[in-house]
């Protein structure tokens, strides 16, 4: 009589067994949600390519920082959508009326589990004089802040941006610029002001007539 009871046990206990290792390879085999949104939406590991086609592409090396920000179809149910997913370029004025191209990118908003850092570059480019008034960087993440940005750049450093008048696109690389501080949190000296190198900056956007 002790003899079934103890076939019983034996085979619950394999049962059991074969349970908890059916489960442990489901677990193995579920991907995780955060998982499965970075597979569908990478974080970029290098930067667009260098073209001339009104792409609407931006990107850089910010120090060791790379930038890109036309990477993510950001939507509304995933925070603050971003315009032409990331770059907006239009012409705007100055206070005297002399027209410039602005040109906004931004590192898309991604929930915080995929990415919570925020960036941002501007540049502003007059078609005219063929020149960059302003280059800037915005950076806000991992406990570090900093805003950076350079006013009046030289003439060789817009030689290769170029406005094509005609399909109004803005294109064009910066080999290696310096962008100087202005706040940060966590990086240096707070009195004393930092740089920053800008390195292969690439720029392929379609400009529009006015902000949008």
């Amino acid at each position: 009589m002790k003899f079934i009871p103890s076939i019983l046990r034996s085979s619950l206990a394999l049962l059991f067994l074969c349970g908890v290792l059916a489960t442990a390879l489901m677990s193995c085999d579920k991907e995780s949600n955060t998982d499965a949104l970075r597979r569908k939406y990478p974080i970029p590991t290098e930067l667009p390519e260098a073209t001339c086609e009104g792409l609407n592409t931006v990107g850089a090396h910010f120090d060791s920082i790379l930038f890109v920000a036309n990477y993510f179809p950001n939507t509304s149910s995933w925070g603050s959508p971003t315009p032409e997913n990331g770059v907006r370029a239009y012409f705007d004025f100055l206070d005297d009326d002399t027209p410039y191209i602005r040109v906004l990118a931004t590192h898309p908003i991604r929930p915080e589990e995929i990415d919570p850092r925020r960036m941002n570059s501007t540049i502003w480019y007059f078609p005219i004089e063929d020149s960059i008034g302003l280059a800037s960087f915005l950076y806000v993440g991992n406990g570090i802040e900093f805003s950076t940005k350079k006013v009046g750049l030289p003439k060789q450093f817009s030689s290769g941006i170029f406005f094509d008048p005609i399909d109004s696109v803005l294109c064009g690389t910066i080999p290696e610029l310096t962008l100087i501080e202005t706040s940060s949190i966590d990086i240096g000296d707070p009195v004393i002001y930092d740089t920053i190198i800008m390195r292969d900056f690439r720029i392929d956007v379609p400009v529009h007539l006015g902000r949008y």
